[in-house]
């Protein structure tokens, strides 16, 4: 007896559309920035395929429980129909997996998801948009890449400022304020009465040291938006820069309490913190800093204003070990080894163990060698190294260090062995 039309149907469906079908994708919800509130291109994870491949499991149970079973009347080596069918099914299922592997490790990628979402529908303009958030966040920022998706989808949604914001912050990125302001002039023209184009001549105003002008562009922000979080932030910058620092803590406080996750405000209120001598509570913002759920890509400037608030409080232990995460995820910055080595310097004077204590020196010494290789001028760190030389037993390099440390500065006091 041959299998019923249904049956071969539902096979042929399997066989073909299901291996076929994963060329099919379908567009989950976005994530990224829009500008018209139309979907935007993100993950491609799912395919049209799950369907036939469910079809298929369900058609391979049912062959499996009755399809292999004997037939009346027929012998059992007799093989049955239904068992080259499941064999093919099998072989489909095999095409669908192998097919579906590859596209979901390709589609992992988000800048492939937004390039398919631009090739999809190139007159897209958050397709444009979101391609061009892309291209300035991808490691080493396509800047002209960003900036040509910018213009295009300003090209196409003229009546959006967003575009023109984009592109005056890459300029202003590559140092050219004058360009960016331009663009930020156009950006509000095209919408007076959003805040995102005057914050972002605050900004430039603030890089010109020219705080007046940025305080009145940011209040222009702020009134047109109380709740914007990154204007608030910015103006908090500006009353640090003139040393107004409880002016600067209030307006940190308030952008971190609008946006608790917004790393900036959250860094800076720690640091406005530090100046007013609050270590415990800068301290408790840089720490709120490292919980935050998204690893900032500097952190590490978090890790080591975090060790230098512990110094203050004369948790040594504490610091150092802050002041060595961030050296591991960034060796650029001289001052972290320097900052290090005077705190270990410190726990070095209340260690009373002859071997720990020289084990620490060793680090201090290390740390200021660091130091030095990038700034080998500073009298300071000569000096500071020479007594940590001295200290275990390096006289002659220990005099060296002090020779050359009062040769760059003759106000240092001299060296006692």
């Amino acid at each position: 007896m041959q299998p019923p039309v249904v049956k071969v149907c539902v096979l042929w469906i399997v066989l073909w559309c299901g291996p076929l079908s994963a060329l099919l994708r379908l567009h989950l919800p976005p994530l990224q920035p829009s500008l018209l509130g139309q979907p935007v291109l993100r993950s491609e994870g799912l395919y049209c395929a799950t369907i036939p491949l469910s079809l298929l499991l369900a058609h391979a149970a049912w062959l499996a429980i009755t399809g292999l079973a004997p037939q009346a009347g027929k012998s059992k080596k007799q093989p049955s129909p239904h068992t080259l069918l499941l064999g093919l099914g099998l072989l489909g299922a095999l095409i669908f997996g192998s097919v579906t592997v590859k596209h979901q490790q390709q589609w992992q990628d988000e800048g492939i998801v937004l390039q398919s979402a631009v090739e999809i529908n190139p007159n897209n303009p958050d397709a444009r948009f979101a391609l061009g958030l892309y291209y300035a966040a991808a490691k080493g920022g396509d800047l002209e890449g960003a900036r040509r998706h910018f213009l295009k989808a300003h090209e196409l949604a003229p009546q959006h400022a967003q575009p023109l914001i984009q592109i005056g912050e890459l300029l202003f990125a590559q140092g050219n304020s004058s360009a960016a302001m331009k663009e930020f002039m156009k950006a509000v023209k095209v919408a007076p009465g959003s805040s995102a184009p005057y914050r972002a001549i605050g900004r430039v105003f603030l890089e010109q040291n020219s705080y007046k002008k940025a305080e009145q562009s940011l209040k222009t922000a702020l009134k047109l938006n109380p709740l914007d979080a990154v204007a608030l932030n910015i103006l908090g910058e500006v009353h640090m820069s003139r040393n107004e620092l409880q002016e600067a803590q209030d307006l940190y406080k308030s952008a971190a309490g609008l946006h608790p996750t917004f790393y900036e405000a959250q860094n800076n209120l720690g640091t406005v913190l530090m100046r007013l001598g609050k270590a415990e509570e800068a301290v408790a913002a840089f720490d709120t800093v490292l919980k935050l759920p998204k690893q900032h890509a500097s952190a590490f400037l978090a890790h080591y204003n975090i060790a230098t608030a512990l110094q203050m409080l004369g948790r040594l232990d504490d610091a150092i070990r802050h002041y060595k995460i961030a050296i591991a995820l960034n060796s650029q910055y001289p001052d972290f080894f320097f900052n290090m080595a005077i705190a270990l310097q410190k726990k070095a004077q209340n260690v009373e163990d002859v071997l720990q204590r020289k084990d620490i020196l060793n680090e201090v010494i290390g740390a200021y060698r660091s130091f030095l290789q990038e700034q080998p001028d500073d009298a300071q760190a000569h000096y500071n190294l020479g007594y940590a030389l001295d200290d275990v037993g390096m006289k002659e390099e220990a005099k060296t260090s002090f020779l050359k440390a009062r040769k760059l500065n003759p106000d240092l006091p001299p060296y006692q062995p």
